[in-house]
């Protein structure tokens, strides 16, 4: 198994289950909150896997030096927090209005538009609403992405001195 491979199912699990509690409060009135909680895990576990294979892809280089690999790992968790804290939120904003837009017939570029904006809006709100959250989610998504580096790093080095 590589280090990205571990990173990427790892991060992904985690957003998935962190996506679902956030969004539990703003859910658990509606009468299909467990479907609605179930596709907001999956959008955000999707996305978050989407988005850190890239980044990790991008930074974390092979000619890098043991020390610039763990901090290439370490940033590649601390922006993936930063691009997928506000998912759950995005997502929940996006589903409500179109089922708004549709249920009053009212569907149109310039109202999608609209609507992705303010969705985007309330998504970024997240980091003004959940400042603890957002930053132990950065500051353990930054770990899992140094240290998994670091393990690799540790195992590659110990075979190589047994063989």
């Amino acid at each position: 198994m590589t280090a990205r491979r571990v990173f990427v199912s790892s991060i992904s699990v985690l957003a998935g289950i962190a996506a679902a509690i956030t969004a539990w409060p703003t859910l658990s009135w509606q009468g299909d909150a467990l479907s609605d909680l179930l596709k907001v895990a999956l959008f955000t576990s999707v996305a978050t896997a989407i988005i850190s294979v890239c980044l990790w892809t991008a930074f974390v280089r092979p000619n890098l030096s043991p020390k610039q690999r763990r901090f290439a790992g370490g940033l590649v968790g601390l922006i993936t927090a930063l691009c997928v804290a506000p998912l759950p939120f995005f997502a929940w904003a996006m589903k409500a209005g179109l089922v708004d837009l549709i249920a009053n017939d009212s569907v149109s570029i310039s109202a999608l538009f609209d609507l992705t904006f303010s969705a985007l809006r309330h998504g970024l709100s997240a980091f003004v609403q959940f400042t603890k959250a957002s930053v132990g989610a950065a500051l353990l998504s930054t770990a899992l992405g140094y240290g998994i580096v670091r393990h690799f790093e540790r195992s590659k080095r110990e075979s190589h001195q047994t063989a």
